[in-house]
């Protein structure tokens, strides 16, 4: 008698430990009127769903993140959706959600401001940075040349909007001492 209890037990768990197994869960883990992430498990993986809506509730953009939620960040009235690559890397994209506009990935951006992000030239071993138009390189695309060491992994040490116009970076330079540079962007 025993042993048919067991047995019927064991067979009534093993379906359930299957079932659970495949079964996908998902929950919300931020909502906002203009994005949505979703937590979606599956046995044991996570995955985050994202979704960007313009100002009239309609998606603008969506996509799916694997193991590391999406950081969402208001800047300025535009949306910064960042998902980290570890190590400190990480991918931008940027929405506009008024005027329904969305840009394009960035690797590692250093800083952006209402119109203009600013990344590296080359993300390994940079020559310099990058200053463009989020949306539109066609509207603003400029290289700069900056005499960054070549042995520091990381030479940037600051960067900051003066204005809309000016940039300061301060830097670990080929001589390896700090430096500042200002930068006219126009």
């Amino acid at each position: 008698m025993r042993k048919v209890l067991l047995l019927s037990f064991v067979l009534l768990l093993v379906p359930i430990s299957i079932n659970t197994k495949n079964k996908i869960s998902s929950s919300f883990k931020e909502k906002d009127k203009n994005y949505d992430i979703k937590e979606v498990k599956q046995a044991s993986n996570t995955r985050y769903k994202y979704i960007i809506y313009d100002n009239d509730h309609n998606e603008l953009d969506a996509g799916i993140t694997y193991g590391m939620e999406p950081d969402i960040t208001n800047i300025n009235g535009i949306l910064e959706l960042c998902v980290s690559a570890g190590t400190g890397l990480r991918n931008c994209k940027y929405y506009d959600t008024e005027n329904k506009i969305k840009s394009d990935w960035f690797e590692t951006p250093l800083l952006v401001n209402n119109t203009l992000v600013i990344s590296f030239d080359k993300l390994t071993k940079p020559t310099g940075i990058v200053v463009q138009d989020i949306f539109d390189k066609s509207k603003f695309y400029k290289e700069y040349g900056v005499n960054f060491s070549s042995d520091e992994f990381y030479p940037l040490k600051n960067i900051k909007f003066i204005n809309d116009d000016i940039i300061e970076i301060t830097y670990v330079s080929n001589e390896n001492s700090i430096e500042s540079k200002t930068i006219s962007l126009h």
